[in-house]
């Protein structure tokens, strides 16, 4: 019987109407089941206190969401994060207030990470709805709106977070933003939203929870994401020849200013074929020289910071804010420091002009380490602007550590497996363990990569070491 799968306790008070309580590892099919059960559930609030009865949960407020489920400092948006045991998220809610101005009142947004098939599910559990309590479906069209994405036509559905460090959230140790009326403002509307909090009665099971920590919670999002990605990578062209120097690119400080790692990890004649830049802006196109190069990312990257000083002076984070006025800088680039324009970036700058070219691009898109990515994928026509998780497509914030679900994904007796197995493992433990390997490792690694690429397309390697596969391994 499926009223079997949940457990009696005492009642707890009207704010859960039964006395039928959901167990702590519940799935989309128990959520279904529970509310077809118990139709005195009737209610967004009234399912988060059933939920957050017996789990450990953590919440993030939204101050100034500007997702389809949207908020205000007045009336925040609130994220209801339950994580397994090994800290790894189980899944995420997310409600808002019901003040008549914001969408998706009567909503439940749920997230549910599908360990097992290796995926997200999302869901939208309506509460104004017609036949709500028939079979939720997965990945609906309200949902897929924004978080859809798939991988040879599967839905493979992605998280969206501004970058870190979530200037829309309220965060237990604020970062420091450089424009000081955005940060005045960040601060205010954070106030503001954790007093409305205290009074909404939407709120009143879960108001005493505690706050998530947002840099936590931005490496365990960004590892979901990563394994959505990984998973799209290992299905484009020549994978098992690219591997190690995606790997690489990572690990291997690929960003050496005049000896970019994939001089070094790809064949010379591999290297020849990558020069395709259909993806790079129009005003890159047709650029044939360093100093060109060089020029256009100290004029672009000045502009993106005089455009946040304008926007700063904008803001005042006195009487009349709303949060439809807060806009903070959407580029990592675009800060209220000092000018950099006596930088000379041709010190950036190696001798490919191709790899320059995705590197002035993604420095001044947002994040200069994509670059490294986008040579290995677009330059073949095969577009990544889709791996971050940013509301659009671009290159706002590149995947941290994606090598770790590389190597998971490998077979035990590969031979990426066997070189970094351990290292994966130990990246997976610690949000601070950073994306390059200590020494002396890192070099023993590193030259075993280069020999594996090489090999890979069937050429020499250069003079890497002695360093050789364990006998039986596989490549």
């Amino acid at each position: 019987m499926v009223l079997a799968i949940f457990l009696i306790t005492a009642f707890s008070g009207a704010d859960c109407p039964t006395r039928n309580q959901m167990p702590r590892d519940f799935t989309p099919q128990i959520i279904q089941s529970f509310l077809r059960i118990n139709r005195s559930v009737d209610d967004p609030a009234e399912l988060i206190c059933c939920v957050a009865r017996n789990q450990n949960i953590e919440i993030a407020v939204a101050h100034s969401s500007i997702a389809a489920q949207n908020s205000d400092p007045q009336h925040p948006r609130v994220l209801i994060i339950m994580k397994n045991s090994n800290g790894t998220i189980r899944s995420v809610m997310s409600v808002n207030s019901e003040a008549q101005n914001l969408n998706q009142t009567h909503s439940v947004e749920y997230m549910y990470n599908n360990a097992s098939a290796s995926r997200l599910e999302f869901y939208d559990i309506d509460f104004a709805a017609p036949g709500r309590r028939f079979p939720m479906q997965r990945n609906p069209e309200t949902c897929m709106n924004c978080h859809g994405s798939s991988i040879q036509g599967e839905t493979n559905p992605r998280t969206i977070f501004d970058q870190f460090p979530w200037p829309r959230f309220v965060d237990q140790a604020p970062i420091r933003d450089g424009c000081p009326n955005t940060q005045a403002l960040k601060t205010e509307f954070s106030r503001q939203s954790m007093s409305a909090l205290q009074g909404d009665p939407r709120y009143a099971c879960i108001k005493d929870r505690p706050l998530a920590g947002l840099t936590q919670l931005e490496h365990s999002l960004g590892s979901l994401n990563n394994r959505r990605i990984a998973k799209q990578i290992r299905t484009t062209a020549d994978y098992p020849k690219y591997k190690y120097a995606l790997v690489a690119s990572e690990i291997c400080d690929a960003n050496d200013s005049r000896n970019p790692a994939m001089n070094i990890l790809l064949p010379e004649s591999v290297i020849k074929k990558l020069n395709g830049t259909s993806t790079v802006r129009p005003a890159l196109q047709g650029v044939r020289s360093i100093p060109e190069l060089a020029n256009y990312a100290t004029l672009t990257i000045e502009k993106n910071r005089t455009q946040s000083i304008q926007l700063d002076q904008k803001i005042s984070h006195r009487g009349g804010s709303t949060a439809a006025a807060f806009r903070p800088p959407t580029n990592a680039e675009g800060n209220c420091e000092a000018s950099i324009d006596k930088i000379d970036f041709t010190a950036f700058l190696g001798n490919n002009i191709t790899y320059n070219k995705y590197l002035v691009d993604s420095i001044t898109a947002g994040d200069g380490s994509f670059a490294n990515f986008r040579f290995l994928f677009e330059t073949r026509g095969i577009n990544i602007s889709n791996w971050g998780q940013q509301a659009t497509t671009g290159y706002d914030v590149a995947p941290v550590n994606l090598w770790v679900e590389l190597v998971k994904a490998e077979s035990q007796d590969s031979a990426l497996s066997r070189l970094l197995k351990q290292e994966a493992l130990d990246a997976e433990k610690s949000v601070f363990f950073t994306k390059s390997l200590q020494e002396p490792s890192k070099t023993r690694i590193c030259r075993e990569l280069t020999r594996l690429s090489y090999e890979a397309f069937g050429e020499m390697p250069p003079n890497t070491g002695d360093i050789a596969v364990p006998p039986g391994v596989a490549q």
